[in-house]
């Protein structure tokens, strides 16, 4: 991201920097969370964040992020207070991003960004799962349908894990009794590692004859 282009897709940042609406939103909006009055130090603090969410090029990613968090409040979508280092950034608090005050709780912001460090942001957001399409398309929508992506992730477990799941699901508390067997015959791991299933159903596999007891 480039601070220095103009960002037509913010409302009220035509011809100005992403940077300038970030600072002039994070200044004023610290102001509606401590109504009585900015506790001290905190604008310092906000104006450190700012000066290093500016210096790595990322204050267009902090206003997007805002703008998702405050479209799903403006229509009853459950957003979470907050979760993992971003809660340690008083931008995002100023933004509405997170429901956390970091500094009561003592977080670190450069848990989240460090300057010292060439990482990106990673801000978690936990959208209640019955609305999460609406979100999708109002980002796809927003932003650009070729700007907008959905990622998946894939777990792996281990030998004995897949077996009493399967057990489990397919035979429900007795299921648990004939994991336990199964998996007490399993061979024992070498270098720290378990058995694959492979090895178990495999004849060309190495350890094949090792899970004899299993089959039988």
């Amino acid at each position: 991201m480039d601070t220095a282009q103009p960002d037509a897709g913010f409302p009220g940042a035509r011809r100005t920097r992403p940077g300038v609406v970030a600072a002039s939103r994070g200044r004023g909006r610290l102001a509606r969370r401590f109504p009585d009055g900015i506790p001290p130090g905190y604008a310092e603090r906000a104006a450190y964040e700012i000066e290093v969410i500016c210096a790595k090029g990322f204050p267009s990613y902090f206003l997007i992020v805002a703008d998702l968090v405050n479209y799903a409040r403006s229509v009853n979508i459950r957003v979470g207070p907050g979760r993992g280092s971003a809660a340690g950034s008083l931008v995002a608090y100023a933004l509405g991003i997170t429901d956390i005050d970091p500094i009561p709780h003592g977080l670190l912001f450069e848990r989240f960004l460090n300057p010292e460090r060439t990482s990106m942001p990673d801000i978690d957001i936990d959208f209640d799962d019955r609305r999460r399409g609406e979100m999708v398309r109002y980002a796809a929508d927003k932003w650009g349908h070729d700007r907008v992506a959905q990622v998946i992730t894939f777990g792996t477990i281990k030998t004995k894990a897949a077996l009493k799941d399967s057990a489990r699901i397919h035979y429900g508390q007795p299921g648990f009794a004939i994991a336990d067997r199964i998996t007490k015959a399993l061979p024992p791991p070498i270098m720290a590692k378990d058995i694959p299933l492979s090895g178990i159903t495999d004849p060309n596999h190495e350890r094949y004859k090792e899970a004899a007891e299993v089959r039988g």
